[in-house]
């Protein structure tokens, strides 16, 4: 009988245990994070004032919104809690262009939940987010997760 080496075995059992789809804007920094066990985890950034990227046109004015995150009851075995909005601390209209620096720091060692939306003089799009399914090959047909925000976890 052949053995199959522990590392190949992980990997099949791993396949698919998490995927992300992006609805109308992709961020690229800091981008978002999915593993098994969770609907995702948050990034951690570097600074308590970091820089937001996201894929689009330089031309085109986007607003940004950051939400301090709210634990509230998970749905079934994989998550006992997920992150939602909570209190809004900050917003920012208009913004031209595809990064953003914010002007005050966040507090340190917090979760926030961040999104961004495109705005043109007639339009405002509806705030960017991601689907994940993770669990899939692991806990078996695995969970998905709609229209979830960006999450990062500021330094200590």
């Amino acid at each position: 009988m052949k053995r199959v080496p522990l590392f190949l075995c992980l990997a099949l059992i791993c396949v698919g245990c998490a995927s992300q789809t992006y609805h109308l804007i992709k961020p690229i920094e800091p981008k978002p994070k999915a593993a098994a066990g969770s609907p995702y985890w948050p990034t951690k950034v570097s600074s308590l004032q970091p820089q937001f990227r996201w894929e689009g046109n330089a031309d085109q004015s986007y607003d940004l919104i950051i939400y301090e995150v709210v634990m509230v009851d998970g749905a079934g075995p994989l998550m006992d809690k997920v992150p939602s909005p909570g209190a809004e601390v900050f917003y920012e209209e208009g913004i031209v262009g595809t990064s953003f620096v914010l002007p005050n720091p966040l507090r340190p060692d917090t979760d926030y939940l961040w999104s961004v939306r495109s705005r043109s003089s007639t339009e405002v799009s509806d705030w960017a987010t991601y689907d994940t399914k993770v669990g899939q090959g692991i806990y078996g047909p695995g969970k998905s997760y709609y229209k979830v925000h960006f999450w990062i976890k500021t330094p200590d």
